[in-house]
């Protein structure tokens, strides 16, 4: 029997480890932001994070995941910024707009985001989240941690 459900896609192919249990770990923005949301910090950091994903939507730009590494997913420490690869789409329009690429380069509000376009070239978007995940999971002292690849705008 074939599985039809829309997260059949997921799968871990044959001989696979098992694709649930690897970092990244994958949910979606609320039980992300249920499960990190622990501290005044973390919640000022999850409301600019929404924020930010808001505006994107009003200008025309559609989040449809993050790939969080850093100190956010680190549960005993106290994190000074919130690191993050964002994949986006562009809405109905097809077209970067000016005040786009003014969004997209923003920085502040302890959001270090990086952007990548989820609907152009695969190879870019495969590149970006490699280099994120890798980085994420050893640049601190040298030891591995976990990344969540959160969803939004994306089936689970």
């Amino acid at each position: 029997m074939t599985d039809t459900s829309p997260t059949c896609h997921l799968q871990s192919p044959a001989d696979a480890p098992i694709l649930a249990e690897s970092s990244p770990h994958m949910l979606d923005f609320g039980t992300f932001a249920d499960r990190f949301a622990t501290s005044p910090a973390r919640r000022h950091l999850l409301r600019a994070l929404a924020d930010r994903l808001g505006r994107l939507r009003d200008h025309g730009v559609e989040p449809l995941f993050l790939l969080v590494g850093g100190g956010f997913v680190r549960a005993q420490h106290e994190p000074a910024d919130l690191d993050a690869l964002v994949g986006y789409r562009l809405g109905a329009s097809g077209v970067m707009t000016d005040s786009m690429v003014a969004l997209l380069r923003e920085r502040g509000s302890g959001l270090d985001l990086r952007f990548v376009a989820a609907d152009g070239r695969p190879e870019l978007l495969v590149r970006m989240a490699c280099f994120f995940h890798t980085l994420y999971q050893s640049r601190d002292k040298g030891y591995s941690q976990p990344s969540f690849l959160v969803t939004i705008g994306m089936p689970t």
